[in-house]
Formats: C-alpha cells, sequence, structure tokens
C-alpha cells in the first residue's frame, strides 16, 4: 500500500527473514521466495506451503499490503543443463552472460513474444519462467523447438 514500503520490508523481515528485493531481483529461499515485479511490487512464491500462502501473507502482512492470489493463473516452467543458457537467449532479449545475469536476478520480458518473468535460480544455471497459464503451450512448445539442437529433455511435474 502506499506510503507503507518500509513497515511492509520491516514485516516481511520480522516474519520471514527475507529481504524485499528492491531491484530486479529473487529474495528469499526456497520455502518462501519473492520476486521483485516493479516498484513496490513482489511476486510471493511458496511452492511447498502449508497453507494457502494468501492467508499467510494477508494475516503477517495486514494493512501493508495488496494481496491478490494468482497461482492458478501462471505456470512456473524450470530449465537447467549446460546449454541452459543458451537455449534461453534464443528466446529472450535479456543478457544472460554470467557477468549480466547472476543467480537471484530476474527480468521481466519477452520469450518467444510471450511475456515472461524470467529469474536465474543458481549459477549451474538453472532459470525459472513464469507466465501466464493461457500461454503455457505455446511457451513449453518454443523452449523444445529452441532446445532440440541440445538435446533437451521435457521432465513433467505435476
Amino acid at each position: 500500500r502506499r506510503g507503507q514500503a518500509a513497515a511492509l520490508a520491516a514485516a516481511a523481515r520480522a516474519a520471514w527473514g527475507v529481504e524485499l528485493p528492491v531491484v530486479p531481483r529473487h529474495g528469499g529461499d526456497a520455502r518462501l521466495g519473492f520476486l521483485w515485479a516493479g516498484p513496490e511490487q513482489w511476486l510471493a512464491l511458496a511452492p511447498d506451503a502449508p497453507e494457502p500462502l494468501e492467508q499467510e501473507l494477508r494475516g503477517k502482512l495486514d494493512g501493508l499490503a495488496s494481496v491478490a492470489e494468482q497461482g492458478d493463473g501462471r505456470v512456473l516452467l524450470h530449465l537447467s543443463g549446460p546449454r541452459a543458457r543458451d537455449l534461453l537467449a534464443k528466446l529472450v532479449a535479456v543478457d544472460l552472460h554470467p557477468r549480466a545475469f547472476r543467480a537471484g536476478d530476474t527480468a521481466i520480458t519477452l520469450a518467444a513474444h510471450i511475456g515472461v518473468q524470467l529469474w536465474q535460480v543458481d549459477e549451474a544455471p538453472a532459470y525459472r519462467l513464469l507466465a501466464f497459464r493461457g500461454f503455457a503451450g505455446s511457451l513449453s512448445a518454443a523452449i523444445v523447438a529452441a532446445g532440440e539442437e541440445y538435446g533437451i529433455e521435457v521432465l513433467a511435474r505435476g
């Protein structure tokens, strides 16, 4: 909420030990992470949360942030392997060189003309792409096509 950025950051630090990123970065850990999504905007991610994440966020950030659940409207794709950077370089207009884009960095960009939020998970490198669910098939097809020359392997996860 307007004017609450400092209080919100303090509440996130107190509740989860997380620093909310103020630049295009990922903050947090595997249990709960926050992706910078614009000035004073974050996407919260908790893949194995025991209760709905929205409830936890509302309970701890009441009055400091507007919370909207978006989990059913997005798809999360994970890319890893020795040629993951090369594959993504064919799809995005982001400098993925290790000097320019490192673990924890995020970008809101286009991948094969589809809006995505991309972030580098680790130095291996592994990446995650978050896109609107309606574009999942097209984005997956573009990734497979871009990865054919590298022997891409698709692993489904339910």
